[in-house]
């Protein structure tokens, strides 16, 4: 779940608890990011569990907001909005075509694979998840893991994948992945094909 508190009026400070009383309130998650006028945290609900919601004066620190305009939004957060949360990516860095790292792994395909974002490909313990060449009995395979999706709200991972062949690197057509056990999945390759594997989220719009 994300909660979006627009607060255009004040610095301030989201925080979410569990409890049903003042006495008793648990802190389950805070932002304080004030990015272009509002604040959003993330949390995993669980259902019969009362949650209550503060925004604070981030001026005045353990004392609510003297004045000012709040909007409260609450949607299911998709996965990639969840793992930008969890590793706290802004601005430029936090599109799904960026490259904090400049590595040439943009943050869609590092959230697909299991990497981390915060390191360079070359020292990343997943980085063999990404696709590869694998040969079976006189064949090639393009091979590649996934992330098993634990971020996802239902607990399975929406994002897509899918190969793609070509024989130009201009046009490209899908062709569909085997599993193979686990999280790996390959494509086959013909003599003189290229293969990629294509990324997609259905939540975002890369336009």
């Amino acid at each position: 779940m994300q909660v979006l508190a627009l607060t255009a009026d004040f610095d301030s400070v989201l925080s979410i608890y569990t409890g049903s009383s003042l006495a008793t309130l648990i802190p389950v998650v805070s932002s304080d990011r004030y990015l272009q006028g509002y604040e959003s945290a993330v949390f995993r609900p669980t259902a019969g569990v009362q949650y209550s919601f503060a925004i604070e004066d981030h001026t005045l620190t353990g004392h609510l907001a003297p004045e000012g305009l709040v909007d409260f939004f609450l949607r299911f957060a998709p996965p990639y909005v969840l793992w930008l949360e969890r590793f706290s990516l802004e601005g430029s860095d936090a599109y799904p075509e960026s490259t904090p790292q400049d590595d040439g792994i943009t943050n869609l395909e590092k959230l697909a694979f299991g990497l981390h974002p915060e390191l360079p490909v070359a020292i990343d313990v997943n980085r063999g998840n990404l696709p590869r060449l694998s040969k079976e009995d006189g064949l090639v395979y393009l091979e590649y893991t996934v992330a098993p999706g634990d971020l996802a709200p239902t607990g399975t991972n929406p994002i897509t994948h899918t190969g793609q062949i070509s024989v130009d690197l201009i046009e490209w057509e899908d062709r569909a992945p085997a599993a193979v056990g686990g999280n790996t999945f390959r494509v086959p390759l013909n003599a003189g094909e290229f293969g990629r594997v294509k990324i997609s989220d259905p939540n975002i719009n890369l336009e």
